[in-house]
């Protein structure tokens, strides 16, 4: 048990590294561009400046002393070479910057859905707490909740439990009649893990905000869901059972933190199973 403790925590470490070294990746990559579109905009001004000059007479010319033959090939030469720099960076801008602006538009939808999946799953488990605890909800999507109102969450039993939610419009899903607390927040945890895993590793996630970034990395690492893991771990083992008050209201701040980017939708948390409803079970 010391061990997975320990092996725990090194690969906390390893994995702060990573999104650390993904962040500062993520600042450089803004930066140049940045300041690639900067230079292409000075290299589209200097040739305009250069082909109105040359070509129009709008701005005056600098004295050479050559024949006329010469400095007809030099001003020739000037406008084709400008002209062929602004054609790339007519095409660079219609065929290249458009497209990666699409793709990025497209990955920012895929990645949004993620971002609400990952929420929806996190409101579920505090739901859960707030029923357990015997809260009254405030709010729907379980905002306004205090450290105080989980001070009754006591440790994460084996035990068989019974609760039910409902997310209007539809549906939704039902449960948790016969399963156990601990296969239940393993089975939610371990969805909430791997959402983030997802979100993380999805491509164009490295553009988005560095708050956002370190956020998705600190959900996938909280203490709560590292606490399941290890008593799932040693399933059977008795071993201390401390109150999760901390590492739950922990949790919960970072809901609280992830509802600026994600929508998710208005939970009802029922004394029996509404009807339509699936019944899961999780041991």
């Amino acid at each position: 048990m010391p061990g997975d403790r320990r092996d725990a925590a090194e690969a906390d470490e390893d994995g702060g590294g990573r999104i650390s070294a993904e962040i500062k990746d993520t600042m450089d990559s803004e930066e140049l561009d940045t300041m690639k579109h900067v230079i292409l905009v000075v290299a589209c001004v200097i040739s305009m400046v250069v082909i109105f000059a040359l070509v129009f007479g709008w701005f005056p010319l600098i004295p050479i002393n050559a024949d006329v033959e010469r400095v007809d090939k030099i001003n020739a030469f000037a406008v084709d070479a400008s002209l062929g720099v602004l054609t790339i960076i007519l095409f660079y801008y219609l065929l290249v910057y458009i497209g990666e602006r699409k793709w990025a538009k497209d990955m920012r939808k895929l990645i949004q859905g993620k971002l609400n999946l990952t929420a929806y799953v996190m409101e579920i488990i505090i739901a859960y707490y707030v029923d357990k605890c015997n809260l009254t909800l405030k709010d729907k999507r379980l905002k306004g909740l205090s450290k105080e109102d989980f001070k009754h969450a006591g440790g994460i039993k084996d035990d068989e439990i019974d609760f039910y939610f409902h997310c209007p419009p539809g549906n939704g899903c039902s449960l948790l009649s016969g399963s156990t607390e601990l296969g239940f927040l393993k089975e939610y945890c371990e969805k909430t893990e791997f959402s983030c895993g997802q979100i993380l590793e999805s491509p164009g996630f490295a553009i988005e905000e560095t708050k956002l970034i370190t956020l998705i990395s600190n959900i996938k690492k909280n203490a709560l869901i590292r606490e399941v893991n290890l008593l799932y771990a040693n399933k059977g083992v008795t071993i201390g059972r401390a109150n999760v008050c901390d590492k739950l209201y922990a949790f919960y701040q970072l809901y609280l933190q992830l509802l600026n980017y994600a929508t998710v939708d208005e939970i009802e948390i029922r004394s029996e199973l509404p009807a339509g409803c699936v019944l899961m079970v999780y041991k």
